[in-house]
């Protein structure tokens, strides 16, 4: 088992978001020393702790992780599938829980333009503005 899975399969779902920080951290800290810096699994490292931060409270850091996620992502370009999934998953919900409604706006409108080219046969339903 991965520090990944270990953290968000076990710790997350006891709740625990201090230690999914931690092992996180330390899954952060391995890839960053085996992997070149525009690698996938890097930046999936860097969304993981993205949410942690998110599920802390630390809306600020989420979005720093999210960026950095996504700049590795948009470097890779392996596929464009990963940015449409950061796009849909974390960004626009930040700068909402931020309270920047605008730029989640621009992302939201990003996100629908390159679902709707991706997948022409799905409804895309935009994430709600609205603070749950």
């Amino acid at each position: 088992m991965s520090y990944n899975n270990l953290a968000g399969l076990t710790y997350g779902a006891l709740g625990e978001h201090q230690k999914v920080w931690n092992t996180m951290k330390k899954a952060l800290a391995i890839w960053g020393k085996v992997l070149p810096s525009d690698h996938p699994d890097l930046a999936l490292s860097y969304n993981n702790l993205a949410e942690t931060y998110g599920a802390l409270g630390e809306h600020r850091k989420r979005l720093e992780y999210n960026e950095k996620a996504l700049s590795i992502r948009e470097k890779c370009c392996l596929r464009i599938i990963l940015i449409w999934q950061i796009l849909t998953t974390t960004s626009p919900g930040t700068y909402r829980d931020l309270g920047d409604i605008k730029k989640a706006v621009i992302l939201c409108g990003k996100r629908w333009l390159l679902g709707k080219n991706l997948f022409p046969q799905r409804i895309l339903i935009p994430l709600s503005l609205k603070k749950p």
